[in-house]
């Protein structure tokens, strides 16, 4: 019998399409959440169209113990493990707790969690040697050679569309979840915030009609309160 894995998708893993080009096999797609973690941008995305700028962020899972994050969950064969490990060679892929939606059934699956900096990650690749290696494999044959936790660098505004569409699809508590229980580099600024001030300058965001309505039907909200 094949084993399984469970993997909790929050950036552009809510996207089942994403998920199935990485891990062809994935199986009972889902919703879900976790506790005590948010999405934070604090980490080099190596596809970044201008690795000089500093909209070169995606996101990575970080201990919040107020935060509930929603997620999505889907089980890969172990066999494909690699491949997602290969894809998500930069984070600490961490077993942490999960709860169903729809059935409130708890479990434990891997989750991209974020490291302080790169000391830290590095010495983790030291236990982690399929990591290690994919690691070494990419800064051998990609652009980017600095480093690649960072506190200084922001949101990557096509990697951000993405999830943000992708969160659109799940529902709009998705979108919510992500503006409030979402972070920048700093850990203390929301994306919320964030975009609520640069959202109509950022390419591909500037160009989502249905986010401008969003963003605008929060900033009533918020003068009524």
């Amino acid at each position: 019998m094949t084993e399984l894995i469970t993997i909790i998708g929050f950036g552009s893993l809510l996207s089942e399409e994403s998920a199935r080009r990485t891990c062809p096999s994935l199986s009972s797609f889902r919703l879900g959440k976790v506790h005590g973690y948010g999405r934070v941008f604090n980490k080099i995305d190596p596809k970044s169209e201008n690795l000089n700028s500093d909209n070169v962020a995606n996101w990575a899972l970080v201990d919040k113990p107020d935060n509930v994050t929603l997620v999505t969950l889907f089980e890969i064969d172990r066999e494909d493990y690699p491949a997602f490990a290969r894809r998500e060679v930069d984070y600490d892929l961490r077993c942490i707790k999960y709860i169903e939606l729809e059935t409130d059934i708890k479990g434990e699956g891997i989750g991209c969690c974020a490291f302080n900096d790169d000391a830290e990650f590095h010495a983790y690749l030291e236990n982690h040697p399929i990591q290690k290696s994919f690691y070494h494999e990419a800064r051998q044959t990609g652009p980017y050679k600095g480093a690649v936790w960072r506190n200084d660098i922001l949101p990557r505004p096509k990697y951000l569309a993405f999830c943000l569409e992708s969160a659109r699809i799940l529902g709009k508590h998705y979108v919510e979840n992500i503006l409030n229980h979402g972070y920048l580099a700093d850990q203390t600024t929301t994306l919320g915030e964030y975009l609520s001030h640069n959202a109509s300058r950022l390419n591909y965001l500037k160009e989502m009609k249905w986010l401008d309505n969003f963003l605008a039907t929060r900033r009533s909200k918020a003068k009524e309160c």
